[in-house]
């Protein structure tokens, strides 16, 4: 079930930045740029990595739980004349990530008048900050944000019948590396119950089981929780050591297989690289904090139990150093051969597979998920 190579790609990614400038000009500058930390802080470059299909299809909700308020940023086209929104492609990032990374799939999908749902997950992008990051009270709050948001957007169910939580739709769950285990914990606590999930699209998800995060390693969790509460020793290693280096830190080059002089490829690097320097070392700890892992065994029996068909596609990236593709093995092991649909392996691509090799993932994408939907 591995696809690897030999792939027509779909037509080449295009943006429009809201400031108007051609990429090639904005890629200059920044390369001309002595400090490049600095130049992408800059509020008068602010709108050179502001994209107008994000801008246009943005929007924010305010998210309550018990024990916390939250302001969460969304891009999706729900009110959108003439959008399918019977099923909705839910985006679920991962640790460091937001909406933006999913921009290219966004586009395609919105291309083939399908309707999706992204956000940024507490911390991230502009969404409001915690206090702290249990990963069960992240997937809470996705729930409760999904929930939400689709109840605002009219469907041929009434939205009077309180009993349909997300107003008759179904929904397809894409997660991207942390992101698959927020999805899978998603369906596992909420989802599976209401049977209304079609689909799972895992994009280079982590290895299942970290050792290093498990509650039993005491002496790593309290190295994590001491950091965690200083979060300036780690900013140190980041600002002093690591994004001084500008296209060449480790969140660009473990996060980008492809290296050439193509000026779309140089621009979201720098867009890739503008989010990384947003993120917040406390917010990031927090997280690997609040690490959980999926029971892996619970949440194959769910899927096999459910009233609906469901099945699963797993995406690998062939040269991804953070989620090496043998951690896949685990997963087809694991998962009911009857809901594994299939593994597709990426030629030389790595991590951030939807901004390294956009064409190719899009490709692969429309036939496989898209075109797959509802087969």
């Amino acid at each position: 079930m591995v696809v690897e190579g030999g792939i027509e790609e779909t037509e080449n990614w295009t943006c429009e930045p809201l400031s108007g400038r051609p990429l090639d000009e904005i890629v200059k500058d920044a390369e001309n740029a002595t400090d490049l930390v600095t130049y992408v802080r800059k509020p008068e470059v602010s709108l050179d990595f502001r994209l107008k299909f994000i801008a246009v299809h943005e929007e924010f909700f305010s998210v309550p739980l018990p024990d916390r308020q939250s302001r969460i940023r969304t891009c999706h086209n729900l009110g959108d004349t003439g959008i399918q929104n019977d099923v909705v492609f839910v985006f679920v990032p991962g640790l460091g990530g937001n909406l933006e990374q999913f921009e290219p799939l966004l586009k395609l999908l919105d291309s083939e008048r399908k309707a999706f749902l992204a956000f940024d997950s507490p911390g991230f992008g502009q969404s409001s900050e915690w206090n702290d990051y249990p990963m069960l009270k992240v997937v809470e709050l996705i729930f409760v944000l999904v929930c939400d948001v689709l109840k605002k957007w009219p469907t041929a169910v009434s939205k009077d019948d309180d009993t349909n939580l997300l107003n008759g739709r179904k929904i397809v769950l894409v997660g991207h590396s942390m992101g698959c285990f927020l999805a899978c914990h998603l369906y596992e606590q909420h989802l599976a119950i209401l049977n209304v999930v079609k689909r799972f699209v895992l994009l280079t998800p982590p290895k299942a089981h970290i050792e290093q995060l498990s509650k039993d390693r005491r002496l790593f969790q309290w190295a994590l929780y001491g950091i965690f509460k200083l979060p300036w020793l780690f900013d140190i290693y980041r600002n002093k050591f690591d994004q001084v280096k500008g296209l060449e830190s480790s969140g660009i080059k473990q996060y980008f297989y492809q290296d050439n002089d193509d000026v779309k490829l140089k621009y979201r690097k720098l867009w890739q690289f503008k989010n990384n320097i947003s993120n917040k070392s406390r917010t990031i700890l927090g997280y690997l904090l609040g690490w959980v892992t999926v029971d892996w065994d619970k949440f194959d029996v769910m899927l096999t139990q459910s009233d609906i068909k469901q099945d699963i596609i797993l995406f690998g990236a062939a040269k991804d150093p953070i989620a090496p593709i043998k951690n896949l093995k685990y997963y087809e092991d694991t998962i009911n051969k009857e809901c594994l649909r299939k593994v597709i392996i990426l030629p030389d691509c790595s991590h951030n597979l939807c901004l390294d090799r956009p064409e190719l993932v899009c490709k692969m994408f429309l036939q496989e998920v898209i075109n797959g939907a509802d087969s």
